[in-house]
């Protein structure tokens, strides 16, 4: 009988970005579902209180400092895990940033190369140094588009909407490329979460209704319900799903 559980026991999965916001909901998540997790941030303190909860709620992890846009260090973690912890089965590419600034601003051009040295290079230095993990395990990989990989979204998001549209291809890409290698490559393209980057837009009114409007269900998103999605995607009951963003937005790119 196929096993339709979602336990994922023998799984070590690594989290980009995985200190605060969606990066820890989601390393609480597959912690949840029997996971060993790597939670990684640049701030260590954060991904060590992720871990340390984690761990205080008899789950498994381990934290990690890590710049992502530092390709020597993405190639270092990944030479330190596989003796100490294994190869790694699935690879959440999570950390990302957003600036809000028109793209006449002078402020623009340096946000630009910031965003997509984060947002683009950063994850392709993740996948990189840690695809032969992949390649030993046949693991698969989640990257963390946007629903603004699809759409443009508000004003003075140039940067970012960019970026995110980059990984919806970087996403297609690799799953047609690693396919040989047994590895699938899918994406989650959140909508508005609780977390420090839609902040801004969530503290105004305004903002907020005006986005709202677009959501046929009327309502933000809670951590949980991008947890869900994003377990499933990386266990054997998405085994022949690859090339996929999938959308977890309340609807908002229906409309």
């Amino acid at each position: 009988m196929f096993d339709l559980s979602l336990r994922l026991e023998e799984a070590i999965v690594l989290i980009t970005g995985g200190g605060r916001g969606n990066g820890a909901s989601l390393a609480h998540g597959f912690a949840a579902a029997g996971a060993t997790v790597i939670v990684t941030d640049i701030d260590l303190q954060t991904a060590s209180a992720t871990a340390k909860t984690i761990s205080d709620n008899g789950g498994k992890a381990h934290a990690f400092p890590l710049d992502i846009c530092d390709e020597a260090a993405c190639r270092s973690l990944a030479d330190h895990v596989h003796p100490e912890i294994g190869n790694i089965t699935a690879l959440i590419n999570n950390a990302g940033l957003l600036f809000r600034a028109p793209f006449a601003s002078d402020k623009s051009p340096e946000q630009w190369r910031r965003t997509l040295a984060v947002n683009v290079t950063g994850m392709f230095n993740t996948t990189h140094a840690f695809l032969p993990h992949l390649k030993a395990t046949k693991g698969s990989i989640l990257n963390i588009g946007s629903i603004h990989s699809f759409t443009s979204g508000l004003a003075s998001l140039s940067s970012y909407v960019t970026s995110k549209g980059a990984v919806l291809q970087f996403t297609k890409a690799l799953a047609s490329e690693l396919a040989a290698d047994g590895i699938r490559v899918n994406g989650l393209a959140p909508g508005s979460f609780p977390t420090a980057m839609s902040e801004e837009t969530r503290q105004d009114s305004s903002k907020l209704q005006a986005f709202l409007s677009h959501v046929p269900m009327g309502r933000t998103g809670e951590p949980h319900e991008l947890v869900g999605p994003a377990v499933f995607l990386t266990s054997h009951l998405a085994s022949y799903i690859t090339g996929a963003m999938v959308p977890v937005d309340g609807g908002y790119l229906t409309r």
